[in-house]
């Protein structure tokens, strides 16, 4: 017998299943983009496919961890810009929000009421509870009243997405 976590043990003759305490990693997904990306839509726009994650739930009681990490300059001048993460039960067909970030709603993620251009190094984490075994997609939109710079010193952009026994 071997121990395997909190007080859990596998038989490795009979290969039995095993559960996994409630709150334990079950799996970790990322995908990174290190390209500049303009925005200037106000609509919610992904910010590229190549930030999507795929991930299967081992079951409807997973819970999902979702941080996205980013850089992004605001224009100044009243300027209104939205970065957040969306999920998809479709395939990436059709995407549902995680947050209430609007732009232009006062729920915006960055607001620039300044003539300068505003820097800033973003993350965002969401505890998502889809209660689903279909497969989910995972990524990243962005929206603006006038115009946002995606990943704009080349930093790297990420987003992680962690399964928790729920």
């Amino acid at each position: 017998m071997i121990k395997i976590a909190a007080g859990k043990t596998l038989d490795l003759k009979s290969q039995g299943s095993v559960t996994m305490p409630t709150g334990s990693l079950l799996q970790t997904i990322t995908a990174n983009y290190n390209s500049l990306i303009q925005g200037t839509s106000s609509s919610d726009t992904e910010a590229t496919s190549a930030l999507r994650v795929a991930i299967t739930p081992s079951s409807a009681a997973s819970r999902f961890l979702v941080t996205i990490t980013y850089q992004v300059t605001v224009q100044g001048g009243n300027t209104l810009a939205v970065v957040k993460a969306k999920r998809s039960t479709d395939g990436g067909s059709s995407f549902s929000d995680l947050t209430n970030y609007q732009s232009a709603s006062d729920n915006e993620a960055h607001r620039n009421t300044t003539g300068a251009t505003l820097f800033d190094t973003t993350t965002q984490v969401y505890l998502d509870v889809p209660n689903t075994t279909n497969a989910l997609v995972y990524s990243i939109f962005m929206n603006t009243n006038g115009q946002l710079n995606f990943n704009d010193n080349g930093g790297g952009a990420r987003i992680i997405v962690q399964e928790i026994q729920g």
